[in-house]
């Protein structure tokens, strides 16, 4: 199962988060495009994240060129994700369409989904130009509640 982080409150209670960070290469080469993976090894069937995903949360983010922060960053609900892509999209469609396979000696195969595509409803929160240790997820954590913008 794939969980990156568990955050536990005071009162005891929990949320998982699944987080990706990226380059900001890849934003300025393909622009505001979601990368889910789909088959760890395709040829062998091997089960990657699209499968095994259990974390409630989606922090998928792409990292300044000084890499002290965030450029741009969502953060998203999986399971509406889910909802979405499968009900409204379409396995088929998002293979016929957004499937991409990485370069060698990598096996995995991704889809490259537009946040656009991905609609509204599964995006709790953008944000941009974060730096510094609210950024990094250290000391003033909550200082990132002023660069979010509820959607």
């Amino acid at each position: 199962m794939a969980i990156d982080t568990v955050l536990t409150f005071n009162d005891g209670t929990v949320i998982t988060l699944q987080e990706k960070s990226r380059r900001n290469f890849y934003y300025d080469r393909y622009g505001e495009i979601f990368t889910f993976e789909y088959y760890n090894d395709p040829r062998v069937k091997e089960e990657g994240e699209w499968f095994k995903l259990a974390a409630q949360l989606y922090f998928y983010g792409f990292v300044n060129a000084g890499e002290n922060g965030y450029y741009k960053f969502w953060l998203l609900d999986v399971a509406k994700l889910r909802l979405c892509l499968t009900r409204r999209v379409g396995i088929a469609q998002l293979e016929r369409e957004y499937l991409r396979y990485n370069k060698a000696p990598a096996k995995a195969n991704f889809f490259a989904i537009p946040f656009e595509i991905i609609g509204g409803e599964c995006i709790m929160y953008v944000g941009g130009e974060v730096t510094g240790k609210a950024a990094l997820g250290g000391e003033g954590m909550y200082a990132q509640k002023a660069a979010l913008k509820t959607v």
